[in-house]
């Protein structure tokens, strides 16, 4: 998707950090992923202060803001991005994406894939708001990678969300290899320990009721309280669910 499709989340009613705690732009400054083409352009998010909160960018297109079909019903998605921890000590921050049921990240549920704040760093996901962060220890995880990441690596990752017409949601982890494949051009496979996860119609294996609505795509990074943290984020893809 185009920069245009994208708006930074604010400290208004998305409940974001504000442009004196976060800074987010585009930048050539910082080494893209492999790529097929040419790309020489990375979107970045860092920690100005010591402030723990989120920064990021939402999706700003029309039937993907939330993501909706042209009956107008509510249904998921997907969305996809290759991910860097750029800053060393891994342990205090997390970028991320997400679909949030919502607007408010302080406030709103959001199914999130991302890197573990924890050093290693892990791939998880999790249900909840986003500014609870993602420790992988949290007793709301759903599912951490049996692999461990040391280096600042560019990962790349996809995040499915099914809405069943029952009203469960299932939700698939996948990674694609960027030693092996471009990031525009990925082969997408399972992630060890992310098997397929479905939150039921019930609410009883994560507390909750599975979130069918208002489903709005997001990228962007939670930080937990120290200076000078910095993600990077590329080739960010967003999709919306076939009506069954």
């Amino acid at each position: 998707m185009a920069e245009s499709d994208w708006a930074a989340l604010t400290s208004g009613s998305h409940g974001a950090l504000d442009s004196g705690q976060a800074a987010k732009g585009v930048s050539a400054a910082f080494s893209p992923p492999p790529h097929s083409g040419t790309n020489s352009f990375v979107v970045g998010v860092r920690s100005v202060g010591a402030v723990t909160g989120v920064a990021g960018f939402m999706c700003d297109v029309t039937n993907y803001n939330p993501l909706i079909d042209s009956s107008a019903n509510q249904k998921g998605g997907r969305i996809s991005a290759a991910i860097k921890k750029y800053s060393s000590g891994f342990d205090d921050y997390a970028p991320f994406i997400a679909l949030q049921s919502g607007l408010n990240v302080q406030t709103s549920e959001a199914y999130i894939l991302g890197l573990s704040e924890s050093d290693p760093t892990q791939i998880m996901l999790r249900k909840g708001a986003l500014y609870g962060g993602m420790n992988p220890a949290a007793s709301d995880r759903l599912r951490v990678s049996d692999q461990t990441f040391e280096s600042s690596e560019w990962i790349h990752l996809c995040l499915d969300v099914l809405v069943n017409p029952h009203g469960e949601v299932v939700l698939n982890v996948f990674r694609n290899d960027l030693s092996a494949n471009d990031v525009d051009s990925p082969t997408w496979a399972a992630v060890s320990g992310m098997d397929q996860f479905i939150d039921d119609s019930l609410g009883a294996l994560t507390g909750t009721a599975p979130l069918i609505s208002g489903m709005r795509a997001i990228f962007g990074c939670y930080f937990g309280g120290t200076a000078g943290k910095i993600a990077l984020f590329d080739q960010v893809v967003v999709g919306r669910q076939d009506t069954p």
